[in-house]
């Protein structure tokens, strides 16, 4: 079994509290991203996992062993970092070998392991080259190669493409899922990318300044945020986010006011309402749903093929609008935006927490 539980994690330097009562069960096989801001504590997470650094209190296992006294080598893990780390002196082979011979392992052995994981990542034409020789994508697969061949129980990845340039992360995500897929072992996996955690991970954990968010599958946190700081977080434009009163059936702010759906009458009084560009159209064809009609002023649009963002304002309140490629609206311009009402969420305007 390659479970891994992290359980009542704290962790300090010197006086300085950076984790605080972290707790994460990951199944056998899982894919788990652990995500947020920089400084949230995430790397921290992954090198306490990986016995790198000392939890101040809590326990990690892994499988049923209790390893938070372990050192790193006797935990049966593998991490993959940030920077290749390949041996420029050595070729393709003998960096995926390097590992298994400390280890006492038989040529045959290693020659085995070493193949099966080159014929896996689409290294075996590279096997003899030296690194220098090869692309950044051919060098962070030989940095996989070298772990795969451990066979180890868990693969532990620190942000591993942000090195990597936009066409090549997105190659190497795909490739890093689909060897997720053929191994079947557990992965936990540390990024800044918000768009990584949700096209990677089965499940996502989100912290902010060392406390953990929301830990639920990349659907769950996008579409039922616990938070207004998950909600801003996840999605690429950011929510938007208006603050004012909902009062009886009414969501009413400066400049504007609509009737809400009764299923989303959860309180009264002072609220965040929040949603996401996606939601806000400049047409509408499902007519079954409730929506609200309101007149913006186009601000600046980014045309990007298939859709086109746009930049809004309603008096001194901004909104970013996802619509369809094919509409442009000129600067300047009034349009018509229409709210999907089914789509909002609201947050208690003083803790953040959904309601």
């Amino acid at each position: 079994m390659s479970k891994v539980s992290i359980k009542n994690i704290d962790k300090l330097y010197d006086e300085k509290q950076v984790l605080y009562d972290v707790n994460l069960e990951i199944n056998d096989g899982e894919f788990v991203v652990l995500v947020g801001p920089s400084g949230c504590g995430k790397s921290t997470t992954l090198r306490i996992v990986a016995g790198l650094e000392t939890a101040s209190q809590g326990v990690i296992e892994i499988g049923d062993d209790d390893v938070t006294q372990s050192s790193p080598r006797d935990r049966d893990i593998a991490m993959v970092f940030q920077d290749y780390a390949l041996y420029p002196h050595m070729s393709v082979r003998e960096n995926m070998a390097f590992g298994l011979k400390l280890r006492k392992f038989s040529q045959s052995e290693i020659n085995k392991r070493v193949n099966d994981a080159a014929k896996i990542l689409g290294l075996t034409e590279y096997l003899e080259r030296k690194p220098r020789a090869l692309s950044g994508g051919q060098r962070q697969r030989v940095a996989l190669g070298r772990v795969i061949v451990r066979k180890p129980k868990v693969f532990l990845f620190d942000e591993p493409l942000s090195n990597l340039d936009a066409k090549l992360r997105n190659q190497m995500r795909v490739e890093i899922k689909q060897l997720h897929q053929r191994l079947e072992t557990t992965i936990i996996y540390v990024t800044h990318d918000q768009i990584e955690a949700m096209t990677m991970g089965d499940r996502i954990a989100i912290l902010k300044d060392g406390f953990l968010q929301q830990y639920d599958s990349p659907n769950q946190i996008y579409h039922n945020p616990k938070n207004q700081f998950v909600a801003g977080f996840i999605g690429s434009p950011q929510m938007n986010f208006i603050s004012g009163k909902l009062e009886a059936n009414t969501f009413s702010c400066e400049q504007f006011s609509f009737k809400i759906p009764k299923t989303k009458q959860n309180k009264s009084g002072d609220v965040i309402l929040g949603i996401r560009p996606d939601d806000l159209y400049d047409q509408w064809f499902a007519t079954d749903k409730p929506y609200s009609k309101i007149n913006a002023k186009v601000k600046m649009i980014e045309p990007l093929g298939a859709q086109t963002i746009a930049f809004l304002e309603i008096g001194d309140l901004e909104l970013t609008a996802t619509f369809p490629g094919n509409s442009l609206p000129e600067i300047g311009s009034t349009v018509e935006v229409i709210f999907d009402l089914n789509a909002v969420h609201f947050f208690d305007k003083k803790t953040g927490d959904a309601l």
